[in-house]
């Protein structure tokens, strides 16, 4: 069974929100998602910062940008650095880096 949890992201500039399940991966260091959920809520993604992000199936090109998120049915929301990834992985994932203590204590 794949560890999933609803996270509603949102875009701190526009407001445009989506949720989506993303797998909860306690090996990875950022939290990622997919280039065109970004585009859909409004997000110029090759605007943000380029950056690299390597993983076990290797090095891959993406752009940092900050992302709001919280888990769904909560209130609580959190800015984060999240990248934006133009190949294909999981919609969202969530890694160590980003998600601050109290975010990862909420979905725990």
């Amino acid at each position: 069974m794949v560890p999933r949890v609803p996270i509603m992201f949102r875009n701190p500039v526009k407001g445009l929100e989506i949720p989506i399940f993303c797998l909860v991966d306690s090996g990875a260091s950022e939290i990622l998602i997919n280039a065109q959920i970004a585009t859909a809520l409004g997000i110029d993604v090759t605007k943000g910062e380029l950056r690299e992000y390597g993983g076990i199936g290797g090095v891959v090109t993406g752009y940092k940008h900050p992302i709001s998120l919280k888990l769904m049915g909560d209130s609580q929301e959190f800015l984060v650095d999240c990248g934006m990834l133009t190949v294909p992985i999981y919609d969202g994932l969530l890694g160590q880096k980003g998600a601050r203590k109290d975010f990862l204590t909420t979905i725990r």
